[in-house]
């Protein structure tokens, strides 16, 4: 059968092999030049761009509010607004804005290792990216984890080490901000220290060693008795109790200014002398009205509340009239004319203040380390970070086998066919010279 009757019937499998094999030099060549450089340009130049950096991560702040914000589709759980202590709503977003970036780059302690991340290429792209996902932990349980996923590219980072610091750093910002977080307890101190007269003041440092106990309260009752520095929240808590209740030592001072006297300034009894006036004034007025009511009481029908309500706003006057004209009785050494008791009660009334502002100053101390403490980052995988994106080596070289293969099979076939037909075409144009040499 010629060759030109085998191309009009096709051509069997075992040629194209035939004809592949026939070539197997070039075969050889372009197999083993794709396969090596589809290896390295898979593993080492593809995977520069599509590597991505993923950590997966709970994260569990103090108890505080949560409220839920409207969504799209209505009021949701993943749409709820976390708050720290302060007030501040939690956004997990922020752990990767601008400014958080800029924060962690450019803090004392990581400027010289950080200084070659383009931050503000891998904002502005959107090269980084966190997600939350919000599930129920048990159906119909009503309790909910949330599990955030941040996402960087790998290309900004010189190593898999400085990133997994990089990120870890991110997503313990809200951690960093419970410590540096500063809340007022001092309220009543401050208020304290303005008030006018030595009974409001020795009250609101009362209301202040109250506020401390109060808060201790809460807290054992959120986080039962927390060990914090080597003592338990309970243990804090009866220190405050102890002195407001055992010495009662405020109790005693608020007695001995209304027992004494003892005014602050020249101001404030001519402000005594002025309200006194005014009481006056008002419980006549009161006592007046009073005995109006209790004149038209066997004519008219006048209600037992009114006639009560009535009855008490005099003696409430009359309490505060007793008081005043008692520290007027008094109320003689103020200013530089104070008495040795004064002075002793100004001695005592410092040290109060001492004694309070030190259990205000460790309350804060307990609770920064309570918020710290409680507040908890935990990742998915050990490493903290998981690298995808990524071809692997054997993946990359079977498929750079794969393609260099079929690549080789194509050209040798593509050579070897044009080959053999060269090779026909000679062989009839020397049949055909034969024939003529016959013929003739």
């Amino acid at each position: 059968m010629s060759e030109n009757e085998k191309e009009e019937g096709g051509i069997a499998l075992s040629d194209i092999f035939h004809i592949i094999f026939s070539q197997k030099w070039i075969l050889i060549t372009i197999l083993v030049v794709l396969t090596i450089g589809g290896t390295l340009g898979i593993y080492y130049g593809k995977n520069i761009g599509s590597r991505v950096y993923e950590v997966s991560f709970t994260l569990e702040l103090p108890k505080t509010e949560v409220k839920e914000e409207p969504s799209a589709s209505g009021t949701s759980t993943s749409a709820a607004v976390v708050y720290y202590p302060d007030g501040k709503p939690f956004y997990y977003t922020d752990m990767v804005s601008i400014q958080t970036l800029r924060n962690v780059k450019y803090s004392d302690k990581n400027k010289d290792k950080y200084k070659n991340i383009d931050i503000e290429t891998m904002s502005t792209k959107g090269d980084i990216s966190v997600a939350r996902s919000v599930s129920e932990t048990a159906a119909n349980s009503g309790a909910y984890e949330a599990i955030y996923s941040l996402r960087v590219k790998a290309n900004y980072f010189p190593n898999i080490d400085i990133a997994r610091e990089f990120v870890t750093s991110l997503t313990n910002t809200p951690i960093d901000y419970l410590r540096l977080m500063d809340i007022n307890y001092d309220v009543s101190i401050n208020s304290a220290r303005k008030a006018p007269d030595y009974v409001t003041e020795i009250s609101q440092l009362i209301d202040q060693i109250s506020y401390i106990i109060q808060r201790y309260e809460m807290f054992i009752e959120i986080y039962s008795d927390l060990s914090i520095d080597g003592r338990t929240l309970r243990s804090y808590c009866q220190d405050v109790k102890s002195y407001l209740n055992n010495t009662a030592e405020l109790d005693i001072l608020r007695t001995e200014v209304r027992k004494n006297g003892y005014i602050k300034s020249e101001e404030l009894k001519n402000r005594y002398e002025i309200e006194l006036v005014k009481l006056e004034r008002q419980y006549d007025i009161a006592s007046f009205t009073l005995e109006n009511l209790k004149n038209k009481g066997d004519s008219e029908s006048i209600s037992a509340e009114v006639f009560k309500a009535q009855s008490d706003l005099v003696i409430e006057l009359e309490k505060q009239i007793k008081e005043i004209k008692e520290v007027f009785m008094v109320s003689n050494d103020y200013g530089v004319n104070k008495t040795q008791g004064h002075k002793d009660f100004i001695d005592d009334l410092q040290e109060a203040y001492t004694i309070v502002e030190e259990f205000t100053d460790e309350f804060k101390e307990v609770v920064s380390s309570l918020y710290t403490k409680v507040a908890v980052v935990s990742y998915s995988d050990s490493n903290v970070i998981v690298t995808k994106g990524v071809t692997g080596l054997p993946m990359s070289l079977a498929i750079s086998f794969i393609i260099g293969l079929v690549t080789a099979m194509i050209v040798s076939f593509i050579v070897g066919w044009i080959k053999k037909k060269k090779a026909a075409a000679k062989t009839e144009s020397g049949e055909a010279v034969q024939l003529e040499i016959k013929t003739e």
